[in-house]
C-alpha cells in the first residue's frame, strides 16, 4: 500500500461496538480506497507501529483508554514520536463524545509544514476512510471538505447530498452552484 495508515484515537471511552460501526461503514462507503484506518484505543495496538496493519472490524473489547482526554497536540506529538513510514502522523481521526452521539469523528489534518496550524472537520462514518486517503493522496482538501459540511457541521458527503457511489448515475452538473431540482 502507498499510502500510510490514518490512526484513530480515542479520547473519550467509545466502546468497542461503536468503533466496529464505524470502522464497517467507512469502509464499505469507501469501495475506491484500501482498508487505512488504524484503531489506536488500546495498549496493544501501540506496540508495533512500525509494521502496524489497518484495524478490522470487530474491535475487540476496550481495557483502557491511554489517551483519554488527550489534546489534537499531545496526539501530534505522540505521532512524532512513534509513528514510522506505516502510520500517517500529519492526519489522523478522533474518537470523542459526539462519536457516541452519532458515530462521527473529527479527522485531523496536520498538513507537511513545520508550525502548520492543524485543520479540522467532523466526518460521518461513511467518510471516515475515504476523506483522510484522499486528503493524503491531495486529490481533496480539508477546506474543500470543511465548506460541504451539514448543518450540524458533520460531513456527510455535500450539503445534504448523497455521496455518488461507483456504478451509479452520477448528479447533474449546474451553472451557477444552483441546485437542479
Amino acid at each position: 500500500m502507498g499510502e500510510s495508515l490514518i490512526p484513530l484515537f480515542c479520547v473519550a471511552e467509545v466502546s468497542a461496538e461503536t468503533l466496529s460501526s464505524i470502522i464497517e461503514t467507512a469502509y464499505a462507503g469507501s469501495p475506491d480506497s484500501p482498508p487505512s484506518i488504524i484503531v489506536l484505543c488500546e495498549p496493544a495496538s501501540l506496540t508495533n507501529l512500525k509494521t502496524a496493519q489497518p484495524s478490522r472490524p470487530p474491535v475487540t473489547n476496550l481495557s483502557s483508554y491511554p489517551f483519554l482526554s488527550h489534546s489534537i497536540q499531545d496526539l501530534a506529538t505522540f505521532l512524532d514520536s512513534n509513528s514510522g513510514p506505516a502510520i500517517s502522523s500529519h492526519q489522523f481521526l478522533i474518537a470523542d463524545k459526539q462519536t457516541n452521539e452519532n458515530h462521527s469523528v473529527l479527522f485531523v489534518d496536520r498538513g507537511y509544514e513545520p508550525g502548520q496550524t492543524p485543520e479540522t472537520v467532523r466526518l460521518d462514518a461513511e467518510h471516515a476512510n475515504a476523506v483522510p486517503v484522499a486528503v493524503q493522496v491531495a486529490t481533496m482538501g480539508t477546506n474543500e471538505v470543511r465548506a460541504q459540511v451539514d448543518e450540524d457541521g458533520v460531513f456527510r458527503g455535500g450539503a445534504s447530498r448523497p455521496a455518488v457511489r461507483k456504478g451509479q448515475p452520477t448528479p447533474r452538473k449546474t451553472l451557477g452552484g444552483g441546485d437542479s431540482g
